[in-house]
């Protein structure tokens, strides 16, 4: 780990003459470090055969003017073995300093509207993802309703923020709530679209062993096919994907479990030549559909894709959960890689440019500066699971224990800011 740190550095430093950095022997100063946050971790050693335990400080501190910022460098994680675990370190080493370094060198903390009104996820089901974002950004929720009547004072405040978080949203916009949205992009702000383009009732899918899935009519279709995407709605399987609990017999009074491969939650990669999803878990993605470009002037760069192995279901439809016990002919997953998270970057043009403006504003620009946006065909990306009333680990699976990539304080939100 040391030399890996090391070695991380002396690059860093090669870049920037500014970057100065030195080493410790931490076993004189343990108590300083104790009440500066950095706890001790054990490592388990063996030599000449017998095993002990050894205690470590693996942590940095970055130093810029009067700021300090203290980088974990051996993260908490679910790993069988040590060297897993150490592995899983030294890819989050990028990361993790260039996190520090991002925070004690902004001005200023940037400001995030999570965007209400349209049926968009619950606060408890986005606790994971905002109580992360909330340590490094300003977060407020912001309500379209006021679309209605006062709709220039509405899009006045929306543009005072850096980045708003669209995160499944469940109810029809209006062509007044998408042109603020529009024009709130168009001014430089940036944006994080998660959607679901289809109705999926997993509840009546564990009650009942079959739930419909249809078309969810956001009035979407024309302002992201504006921005050269288009969210379809045909439901992707992928025979890589994670697993979900089955009641499979009892024994005695007790009921047995077992975890089983559920297609409809591709467990997808991310693009290893792009900062947002270098060195990352698979991310799970749960009744997701699929995303198509289209031609223009914006950069796309595809963050998540599936495995070749997939199929398309188009809805409405009947998911049944009997499914999960026919052996996948390889044949029908035939469909290819499918695109489900995409980076647009450069100058978005507005969706309104040559359309009838659905309000006046003074300010109308047609199209955006340098920007970027992110947009996922998975509106539950970013929900995590309820575990005895309160809101679970978004990369940590409740029943089976699984560690996912869906981090999105790394993935998507440093990156677009």
């Amino acid at each position: 780990m040391q030399i890996e740190t090391r070695q991380f550095l002396e690059e860093l430093q090669a870049k920037n003459t500014n970057i100065r950095f030195r080493f410790i022997n931490p076993d004189n100063i343990r108590e300083q470090l104790v009440k500066k946050g950095m706890m001790p971790s054990q490592l388990t050693v063996e030599e000449d055969g017998k095993l002990s335990e050894a205690i470590i400080f693996p942590w940095a501190e970055v130093s810029y003017g009067k700021k300090t910022e203290l980088v974990s460098l051996l993260p908490n994680t679910i790993a069988k073995t040590q060297e897993a675990q150490l592995q899983n370190a030294v890819e989050k080493l990028e990361y993790s300093f260039a996190n520090a370094l991002h925070n004690i060198t902004q001005k200023e903390r940037q400001k995030i509207a999570v965007l209400a009104g349209n049926g968009e996820l619950q606060d408890i089901y986005q606790y994971s993802l905002l109580s992360e974002v909330g340590k490094k950004y300003r977060l407020a929720k912001f309500t379209l309703d006021s679309v209605a009547s006062n709709p220039q004072k509405t899009l006045k405040d929306l543009r005072a923020y850096d980045l708003a978080i669209i995160a499944k949203p469940t109810e029809r916009f209006t062509e007044e709530e998408k042109f603020t949205v529009d024009q709130f992009i168009t001014n430089g702000g940036k944006s994080l679209w998660m959607i679901d383009n289809n109705y999926a009732d997993t509840d009546s899918l564990y009650n009942e062993g079959k739930m419909l899935a249809f078309p969810r009519d956001l009035n979407l279709t024309d302002l992201l096919f504006g921005y050269q995407v288009r969210v379809n709605n045909k439901l992707i399987q992928d025979l890589y994907a994670a697993k979900i609990p089955l009641a499979t017999g009892n024994v005695g009074n007790q009921t047995q479990f077992q975890h089983l491969n559920w297609f409809y939650h591709p467990l997808v990669n991310g693009n290893p030549y792009h900062p947002i999803t270098k060195n990352v878990l698979p991310v799970r993605f749960r009744f997701t559909t699929q995303i198509d470009t289209l031609k223009g002037n914006l950069k796309k760069t595809p963050l998540l894709v599936t495995s070749v192995l997939t199929k398309k279901i188009g809805t409405p439809n009947f998911v049944e959960l009997q499914s999960i016990a026919k052996e996948p002919q390889e044949n029908e997953f035939a469909a290819g890689p499918q695109l489900l998270a995409v980076l647009l970057e450069g100058n978005i043009p507005s969706a309104y440019k040559n359309r009838i403006k659905p309000f006046n504003t003074p300010d109308f620009i047609p199209e955006s500066g340098t920007n970027k946006m992110i947009v996922i065909a998975d509106g539950d990306i970013g929900s995590n699971q309820i575990l005895k009333g309160k809101p679970h680990d978004l990369s940590l699976d409740k029943w089976t224990g699984e560690q996912f990539g869906n981090n999105f304080r790394r993935l998507w939100i440093d990156s677009t800011t």
